[in-house]
Order: C-alpha cells, then structure tokens, then sequence
C-alpha cells in the first residue's frame, strides 16, 4: 500500500518481493550485486584500463535507477586501483618535480642571492635531468612507480654540486683582496672543488648502485638510474655550469653569499663540538634500540590512495564478511573431509567464517519435510481449483 501510494504522488519507491517475503533474511546475502567486467586494456596507455572505465561511467550514468537514487555503482578491482595508482603517481611525479624546481630555485636564491647565477644553475640541473632521462631509456627502456622517483632524487642532490661550485666561485679573491677575471675565478674555483665534487658523487652513486643487485626491478632499475644520473650531474656541473657562468658573468661587485647573523652559530658550534657530537651519538644509539620496535606492513593495498573510488570501494566490500575480498578456496576429496576441515578452520581466531556444501542445506530436514507435508495437506486444497473459471476476456 505504502508503495503504490508513493507511486501515485510521483515519488515511485522500488518494492523487494525478497524483503516482503523474508524479512531480514534478505540481509544474509550481502547487500550488493556485483557485476564483473573483463575490460580491453591498452598497455600503450599510461593507464591500460583508462578507456573501459570511462565506457562503463557513460553506461552507469544512463541507467535508470541510478539516475534516480535508488541504486549506486562503485568500481574496482586490480584494473581499477592499479590505474588510479598509475594516475597518482603521475600527478605526484609533476607536483613533485616543480615543486622540487620551484624549492630548489628558492634556495638558490638564499645561497647565491643573483639571478646571474641562479638562471646557469637551473638551466645545468635540467640539462643534467634531460640527459639522465636518455640513460634511462637506453639502458632500461620503460619506468615503474618507483624508478620514475629518480627524477626527483636527481633535482636534490644534482642541486648541491651546483650550489658547493657556485659559492666556491663568488668567494674567489686575489692575494690583494680584489675580485679575480671570472675566466681566472671559474678555473681555480675547478682546482678547488672539481675533486670533491666527484667524491661526493661517486660516494653517492655507491650508494645507489647498492640497490641494482636485488631481484625487486623497481628499486633496481631506480639505483641504476640515480647511480649514473651522479655521474652526469657532476660532469655537468664541472662543464656546463662553469661555461654559463662565463657567458652569464656574474656581479663581482654583488655583496658576499651566507648569512652574517649566523656567524655566532658557527664559533659556538666549533667550540661546542663535543657536547653537540654528544647530542647526535645518543640520539642515533636510541633510534637503534628502538629499531627491534618498527615493524614492517607487507599489505600492498596499504601503499594505495585510500581516497580513490577503487579503494573506497573495496573497503565497501571489506566489512562485510559476505563480500569481502580476503578469502580462500580449498578442494578435498569428499564431504566428509569438508565437512572436517571447514570445523577446524572456524575454530582460528583470523576465520570470520568457514561454508561447506553442507552449509547450504538447512539442519534437521526430516522434522522439517514432514511439517511442509503437513502444511500442503492443509493448504493445497484452498489453492489448488478443481475447476477453474474461464480467464477473463
């Protein structure tokens, strides 16, 4: 009545002849339906199931009930999530890489305090980028999620060779006090610091060389990358920065890099050496007793955005034991052995729940058939017409 009354005022509410004739029984089923898509994926495409999605929105958004509001439609699945995955990483890798440029061009400002010198040092680090961008298509040809990362490693550590040659060059005076020729200052700041810039990037490049033996291809692929970008950041620095720098000719009358405020912070540091090493040492002998402490989550889900639709919906999905997505199959030889098993698997505290064939068939079915029989007997008679009226013209 309720329904047809809602009908009749133009407010139609769908009606569950389920619901009617079970009650809350309905609700043991779970409360979804699920609709399962195998999507053409294009592997040419940064996101390989990007078109399929977008088809089944355009079908979802024209369907009826849900245009109305009484159903909505979620997606998932690895195609979902792996895509959304793929899309964040990507707009992570563009935020992060101007953001880094734009941090980056910041402090060079602070350090160098000339555009003299902070146009050559930026125009060398993207120089730097581009080239270790050609290593890596010609040595491992395609990025993942993880040694698309280098780019960003690079900018923040190519950054510091520029910026240890740069302020090695503005400090150049003669014997007398005077600035040097920049030709004159670009050289003897090369003898000063061309050697310890490349042991810094070869002690770096170490470092990240470390990772290629592992048979993770990510992290691999992302050690060599980084590993010979060092290498192209210093032979970049001690070439290309230093010819900008010639065609660029910095101020030599531009006051002198540093902060003269901090110079109190410097003596103090070196008179209090000892009590600051102090300081670091028994920080660094705690963090090592509490390392037994960190644990490791090796739940990959956990690594997703938890704000997108496919982990959205998949938390959806996880709270109800009926649907959720952690669950196992076992195939043994008869009923007796399931039925064995399904018992002893119930008992775990991790098991919410253990079905076998037998679960589907309800419990004391002898009792049960002879009362259906009974109530046939009574029913039948008032259902069943022995002659039935002709049907209605």
């Amino acid at each position: 009545a309720a329904t047809l009354g809602q009908a009749a005022d133009g407010r139609a509410q769908p009606l569950s002849w389920e619901r009617m004739l079970s009650g809350s029984l309905a609700d043991l089923g779970g409360q979804y339906v699920f609709v399962v898509t195998q999507p053409r994926l294009d592997y040419g495409s940064f996101q390989p199931g990007g078109a399929a999605t977008e088809a089944m929105q355009r079908a979802i958004a024209g369907l009826e009930f849900v245009r109305s509001g009484h159903a909505r439609v979620h997606l998932t699945g690895d195609v979902q999530i792996n895509d959304e995955e793929f899309a964040t990483v990507a707009q992570g890798m563009v935020a992060g890489l101007v953001g880094s440029l734009l941090l980056v061009t910041l402090w060079l400002f602070l350090a160098v305090r000339t555009w003299r010198i902070i146009v050559p040092i930026v125009i060398t680090l993207v120089s730097g980028l581009m080239l270790t961008t050609g290593f890596a298509a010609l040595a491992v040809g395609t990025l993942n999620l993880i040694s698309v990362a280098f780019a960003i490693l690079f900018v923040g550590i190519a950054v510091d060779f520029a910026i240890q040659f740069s302020v090695r060059f503005r400090a150049q005076r003669l014997p007398d006090g005077s600035v040097p020729p920049v030709q004159s200052a670009l050289e003897q700041t090369g003898v000063e610091t061309g050697h310890q810039i490349l042991v810094a990037a070869m002690a770096t490049m170490a470092g990240f060389l470390a990772f290629t033996p592992t048979a993770f291809v990510g992290v691999a692929q992302l050690g060599l990358i980084a590993g010979f970008g060092m290498v192209i950041a210093f032979l970049c620095t001690v070439t290309l920065l230093p010819a900008l720098l010639r065609l660029f000719r910095p101020a030599p009358t531009h006051r002198a890099t540093g902060f003269a405020f901090a110079r109190p912070m410097d003596r103090a540091l070196r008179v209090r050496r000892v009590p600051v090493l102090s300081v670091f040492v028994f920080l660094a002998v705690l963090g090592a007793a509490l390392s037994p402490m960190l644990s490791f989550d090796a739940d990959p889900l956990h690594t997703k955005n938890p704000h997108s639709e496919g982990m959205l919906t998949l938390k959806l999905l996880m709270r109800d034991p009926q649907s959720s997505p952690y669950d196992a199959q076992v195939l043994v030889g008869n009923l007796a052995q399931a039925q064995a098993l399904a018992a002893r698997l119930s008992r775990l505290p991790l098991v919410d729940d253990a079905m076998w064939l037998g679960s589907l068939v309800p419990e004391d079915q002898t009792a049960k058939l002879a009362m259906i029989q009974d109530a046939a007997s009574i029913l039948l008679p008032t259902l069943v017409v022995p002659n039935p009226a002709p049907a209605p013209d």
